[in-house]
């Protein structure tokens, strides 16, 4: 079977960039949008996944899973409040916006911890398994 070989570190530096944007999107829609908890649970579950399945090493599907959570947040969070900024608001509205920013996010994200977790080791089994 052909297969990338992962051992080029640019690969796992696009792997980590690509799973960091798709959890600032999520991250967006759950802020923005307001959507169920549970959509993001699952969004975020099958991105988990998708980490999991490129990188076959538990131990650095993980890693990374809750690296890419960590820029992710960090990304989202420096969209969402880029108007407040750029447009020079008094700092008590960009104190609001971030309360709302973290408010929303701080719901799910204890939930969010276990289900990147167990995201990222069914990603591997199912890596491990189609390997065979």
């Amino acid at each position: 079977m052909n297969r990338i070989k992962m051992s080029n570190p640019l690969l796992h530096l696009a792997i980590i960039a690509a799973s960091s944007f798709n959890f600032a999107g999520t991250c967006l829609l759950a802020v923005i949008w307001n959507i169920n908890p549970f959509h993001y649970l699952l969004v975020i579950f099958a991105i988990s996944v998708m980490i999991g399945a490129v990188m076959v090493d538990i131990d650095k599907a993980i890693i990374y899973t809750y690296a890419s959570m960590g820029i992710g947040i960090a990304i989202a969070a420096a969209v969402y409040l880029a108007p407040y900024i750029l447009l020079e608001e008094p700092v008590y509205r960009m104190n609001a916006a971030l309360m709302v920013f973290f408010g929303t996010l701080g719901k799910v994200l204890i939930f969010g911890l276990i289900i990147y977790f167990l995201g990222a080791l069914l990603g591997c089994f199912l890596a491990e398994k189609s390997l065979e």
